[in-house]
C-alpha cells in the first residue's frame, strides 16, 4: 500500500513539473525580443559616429611610442655612462697593475713597469662591455671607444711619493719589531745614562769653571809676585838690599845708595871743611887735596837722589798699577767660584726636591709607549742603587767650592801690598830729599842715617813679604796647593786617557782610510752622483725646499775625501718631525777628521780631547734613547723608515771590518754597505763604516763613563772621579769594539745582561738622524744603481681617459636637441651619444 501512494506522489510531482517548465518557455520569448530591439539601437549610434574611436587610439598609442623610444635611450645612456666609468676606472686600476716586478721584490715599492700603459687601459677597458657575439652584460649598448689616452707622473724619485710607499710598507710590521726587538734592549739602560749625562755635564762645567778660577788665582798670585820683584829691584841697588848696618862710617867718595851717602856723609863733612878751611900765616896759596873726593860724593849724591825720587814714584805706580790687575784676575776668579756654588746649589735642590731623571731614583723605567709591554714583558734595568750612586756623586761638587772668606782674605792681601808698596816708595823719596840735601851741606848725618835706616827697613820688611821668596807669596801658594792637592793625579788620569784616545782614532783611521778599488770607488762616485740629481729634481719640485740650499756641499752629498758642510742636527729629537724630511740628523761620532765633517756632523775626530768626546758622547746617547722612546710614541715617520732601511738595505758585516783591520783583503762594494751609505752620504769606499763605528764608539763611550762614575765612586773627590771615569769608559768602549768586531756581540751594559749588536746600534742612528731629505736621496740613489732604473722616470700614478660613443635606437635628432640643454652629461653626433670620461689611480 505504502508504494503504491508514493508512485502516485510521484505522478502528481510530474505533472507540476511540467506545467513549471511551459511558464519558463513562455518568458524566454519575451527576453528575446527585448534583445532585439537593444541592437538595432546601437547599431544606429556607431554609424552616426564612424572613424572617431580609430583615430583616438592611434593618437594615445603614438604618444606612447614616442615616450617609450625616449625612455629606451635615455636608460641606455645611464646604462652606458654607468659602465663607461666603471670601464674607464678599470682600465686606470689594469695600468697599474703591470708594476715592476724587481723593485717590487728588492725593495717592497711599486712602480710602473711592463707592457705598455695606453694599450692596457683600451683593452681593458674595451674587455670591460663584453662582445655582443659573446652576449655580455649589456649587449644592447652596442658602445664603441672613440679615444684612449694615459697620462703617468708621480715618480718614485718624488721624496713625498717614497715616503708614502715606504710608510705603507712599514706600517704594520715597523712598531712591533721596534717594540720587541730594539726598544725593550735599550730602555733599561737609560735611567742611569741620564743620570749619567746629567753627572757628567755638571762635574764637567765644575772643571771648567774650576780650571777657570784656579787660573785666574794663578794669575792674580802671579801679578802679586812679579810686582814684589819688580819694586824690590827697582830699590835693591838704592837702599840697600839686602840692608847693610849703619853703625860705622866711610870715607868720603863716590856713593852707590842711600847707606853709603849716610856712612860717608861725615867724612865728607870734614875734608869738605878742611880743604874750605884758609890757609896758615907760613902759607900764601890755599892747598885743597880732597877736591876730586868731595866732588865725587857730591856728584854721585845728586844722582843717587834723583834716582831714588824717580824710583819711588815708579815704585807707587807699579804698586797701584799691580793692585788693579791682580784685584780683576781675583775678580773673575771670584766669580768662577760663585758660579761653582751655584751649580753645587742646584744639584742639591734638584736632589733634594726628587728631580732625579726620568724614574732614576727608584730605577723604574717608566710606563713606555703603547705596545711596548705587551710583546717584551718586564725590561732588565740597571739596579736602582746604581742609578742613586751616580745621582749622589753630584752633591760631591760643593767640595770644589771656596768660602768666600778666601776672597776675601786674598783681597786684603793686594790691598796691602799696594800699601806697603805706596810706602817704600814714600820712604824712597824721603830718602831722595836727605840725600839731595847733603851737598854743601852740615848737620846733617843723623838725618841721612835715619832716611836710610827707614828706607832699609822698609824695602827688607818688603822684600820679606813678597820677594821671591816672600812669606805672603809663599803662603798664598801653599794655600793654593791644599786645595788643589788632587789635581796632579787627576790631570795624570787626564793624560792617560787622552792617550787612549789617540789609540782608538788610530784604530779607526785604519778603517777610514783603506781605498778599495777602482771599482768600487766608481761605484760610490756614481751613487753619489745619482744622490746629487735626486736632490736637485726634488728641489725643482719644490718637495724639500726651505731644507736644503743649492750648494753641492748642502746636498747631502760626499767627496772622495769625506769633506762634506751640511746643516746639522742639534742632537737628539727636536720636534716629533712628522715627515722624513722634516729635521736634518747629526750623529754621535764620525771617527777621525778626514771623515768626520759630512750632514751629520760627527763628534769624534782627530783634533777633540778625550774630554770633549765624551761629552758629546753623553749627550748625543740621551738623544738617541730620547729618539727611540719618541719613536714609539710619536716618531712614526723616522722609525718607519729606520726599519725599512734596516730591513731591505745591506749593511757591512763587522767580520768584514775585522779582516779590513787584519790587513786581509775585505770587501768594500757600495751593494755591501747600502744602509752605511745612505745614513752617511760619504763618497768614498770606507768612510761610511768609520762612520758608523766611530758613533758606536761614542755610545759605548757614554755607557762605560756611566758604569765608571759608579766603579770610581771612592775616590772621593769630584774631579778625580770624572777623569777616573772617564778613562775607564775609554778603554772598555774600545775594548766593546773589539768585541763586537769578533763576535758582533757586546753587552749593553756591565750591569745588564743584554746583549746588542751591530744592527742595533744602526737601526738607532737612523732613528736620530737617517731621515733627513739627504737621507732620503741617497736611499733612491743606492736603489737606482742596484735596479738600473731612473726613479724619476719610475711613475707610481696614472691618470686615464676614454672617450665612448652609443648609436641611439631612436630620434637622434630629438636627443641632439635636448642635449642641447646640457642634462645629457655628453655631446649627440649624428645618431651617436658620445662621452668622455677621466680616471686616477696610484700605488699610495
Amino acid at each position: 500500500m505504502r508504494e503504491s501512494l508514493a508512485a502516485q506522489g510521484g505522478q502528481c510531482a510530474g505533472k507540476q513539473a511540467m506545467r513549471e517548465s511551459l511558464a519558463r518557455q513562455g518568458g524566454g520569448c519575451v527576453g528575446r525580443q527585448a534583445m532585439r530591439e537593444s541592437g538595432e539601437a546601437v547599431h544606429s549610434f556607431v554609424h552616426s559616429y564612424t572613424g572617431s574611436v580609430s583615430v583616438y587610439f592611434i593618437t594615445v598609442t603614438a604618444a606612447f611610442v614616442l615616450l617609450t623610444a625616449l625612455l629606451i635611450d635615455f636608460s641606455r645612456i645611464a646604462a652606458f655612462r654607468k659602465q663607461a666609468e666603471l670601464a674607464v676606472q678599470s682600465g686606470a686600476r689594469s695600468v697599474l697593475s703591470s708594476f715592476d716586478p724587481v723593485v717590487y721584490d728588492r725593495y717592497g715599492l711599486f712602480v710602473r713597469g711592463g707592457e705598455d700603459g695606453r694599450e692596457l687601459f683600451r683593452t681593458a677597458a674595451e674587455g670591460h662591455w663584453g662582445g655582443r657575439e659573446n652576449g655580455g652584460a649589456f649587449p644592447y649598448l652596442d658602445a664603441d671607444w672613440t679615444e684612449t689616452d694615459v697620462t703617468e707622473s708621480r715618480p718614485l724619485g718624488d721624496h713625498e711619493v717614497f715616503r708614502r710607499q715606504v710608510l705603507e710598507e712599514m706600517k704594520y710590521k715597523a712598531p712591533i719589531d721596534l717594540a720587541l726587538e730594539l726598544a725593550g734592549r735599550f730602555r733599561g739602560v737609560s735611567p742611569a745614562l741620564k743620570e749619567a749625562a746629567d753627572t757628567v755635564d755638571l762635574l764637567e762645567k765644575m772643571r771648567k769653571a774650576y780650571d777657570r778660577r784656579e787660573a785666574a788665582l794663578d794669575q792674580a798670585l802671579e801679578i802679586q809676585g812679579k810686582a814684589g820683584e819688580r819694586e824690590l829691584t827697582l830699590l835693591r841697588e838704592l837702599a840697600p838690599y839686602p840692608p847693610v848696618s849703619l853703625g860705622g862710617s866711610l870715607p868720603a867718595g863716590e856713593v852707590r845708595h842711600a847707606a853709603d851717602a849716610a856712612m860717608r856723609y861725615a867724612d865728607y863733612v870734614a875734608k869738605r871743611l878742611e880743604d874750605e878751611m884758609p890757609p896758615g900765616p907760613p902759607a900764601k896759596v890755599r892747598v885743597r887735596k880732597y877736591t876730586a873726593v868731595i866732588a865725587a860724593y857730591e856728584s854721585s849724591a845728586r844722582s843717587l837722589a834723583s834716582a831714588l825720587s824717580e824710583a819711588g814714584g815708579r815704585v807707587r805706580a807699579d804698586a797701584e798699577q799691580a793692585y788693579g790687575k791682580a784685584a780683576e784676575a781675583l775678580r773673575r776668579a771670584r766669580a768662577e767660584n760663585e758660579e761653582m756654588r751655584r751649580l753645587a746649589a742646584e744639584a742639591a735642590s734638584a736632589e733634594g726636591s726628587g728631580e732625579l731623571s726620568d724614574q732614576g731614583a727608584s730605577g723604574a723605567v717608566g710606563q713606555g709607549a703603547p705596545g711596548m709591554a705587551a710583546g717584551g714583558g718586564d725590561v732588565e734595568k740597571v739596579d736602582a742603587g746604581k742609578v742613586r750612586t751616580i745621582a749622589d756623586i753630584r752633591l760631591t761638587a760643593r767640595q770644589l767650592v771656596l768660602p768666600e772668606a778666601f776672597f776675601a782674605t786674598c783681597e786684603t792681601e793686594l790691598a796691602l801690598q799696594r800699601d806697603r808698596g805706596a810706602s817704600l816708595g814714600a820712604e824712597a823719596v824721603n830718602a831722595s830729599s836727605a840725600v839731595s840735601g847733603a851737598p854743601s851741606s852740615t848737620g846733617m848725618e843723623g838725618a841721612l842715617r835715619q832716611a836710610a835706616g827707614r828706607l832699609q827697613a822698609a824695602l827688607n820688611g818688603f822684600a820679606e813679604a813678597y820677594g821671591p821668596n816672600g812669606s805672603v807669596i809663599g803662603a798664598r801658594r801653599a794655600s793654593f796647593r791644599e786645595h788643589r792637592a788632587q789635581d796632579g793625579e787627576r790631570k795624570s788620569l787626564e793624560k792617560e786617557a787622552d792617550a787612549e784616545w789617540s789609540g782608538w782614532n788610530r784604530l779607526l783611521g785604519g778603517i777610514g782610510n783603506a781605498q778599495g778599488t777602482p771599482e768600487e770607488r766608481e761605484a760610490f762616485r756614481k751613487a753619489d752622483r745619482l744622490s746629487r740629481e735626486n736632490a736637485e729634481f726634488n728641489r725643482n719640485l719644490g718637495t724639500e725646499s726651505g731644507n736644503e740650499s743649492g750648494t753641492e756641499s748642502e746636498t747631502g752629498t760626499g767627496t772622495e775625501s769625506g769633506t762634506r758642510t751640511e746643516s746639522g742636527f742639534g742632537g737628539g729629537v727636536e720636534s716629533g718631525a712628522e715627515s722624513f724630511g722634516g729635521r736634518e740628523g747629526r750623529g754621535l761620532a764620525s771617527g777621525a777628521e778626514s771623515f768626520g765633517s759630512g750632514e751629520e756632523k760627527g763628534l769624534a775626530s782627530g783634533t777633540e780631547s778625550a774630554a770633549e768626546e765624551r761629552d758629546r758622547a753623553m749627550e748625543g746617547s740621551n738623544g738617541m734613547l730620547d729618539a727611540l722612546e719618541g719613536a714609539v710614541t710619536g716618531l712614526r715617520d723616522s722609525l718607519y723608515f729606520s726599519e725599512y732601511v734596516h730591513g731591505r738595505l745591506s749593511r757591512y758585516s763587522p767580520a768584514q771590518v775585522k779582516q779590513l783591520l787584519g790587513g786581509g783583503e775585505a770587501e768594500l762594494a757600495l751593494t755591501s754597505q747600502e744602509a752605511e751609505y745612505v745614513l752617511y752620504g760619504f763618497a768614498n769606499p770606507s768612510g761610511n763604516i768609520a762612520a758608523a763605528y766611530g758613533e758606536i764608539f761614542a755610545f759605548r763611550l757614554a755607557v762605560r763613563t756611566m758604569e765608571g762614575l759608579v766603579e770610581c765612586r771612592g775616590m772621593g773627590h769630584p774631579l778625580l772621579i770624572l777623569a777616573a771615569a772617564l778613562l775607564y769608559g775609554l778603554r772598555a768602549a774600545v775594548q766593546d769594539i773589539h768585541s763586537l768586531l769578533e763576535r758582533d756581540s757586546v753587552p749593553l751594559s756591565k750591569y745588564l745582561n743584554v746583549e746588542t749588536n751591530y744592527a742595533d746600534y744602526l737601526r738607532l742612528f737612523y732613528l736620530l738622524h737617517g731621515d733627513s731629505p739627504n737621507g732620503l736621496s741617497r736611499s733612491i740613489a743606492v736603489m737606482e744603481y742596484r735596479t738600473g732604473l731612473d726613479f724619476s722616470q719610475a711613475y707610481t700614478y696614472v691618470s686615464a681617459e676614454g672617450t665612448a660613443s652609443l648609436r641611439l635606437w631612436f630620434f637622434p635628432g630629438l636627443m641632439k636637441a635636448i642635449g642641447r640643454t646640457g642634462r645629457l652629461g655628453g655631446t649627440v653626433k649624428g645618431n651617436r651619444y658620445e662621452a668622455a670620461y677621466t680616471a686616477d689611480s696610484s700605488y699610495q
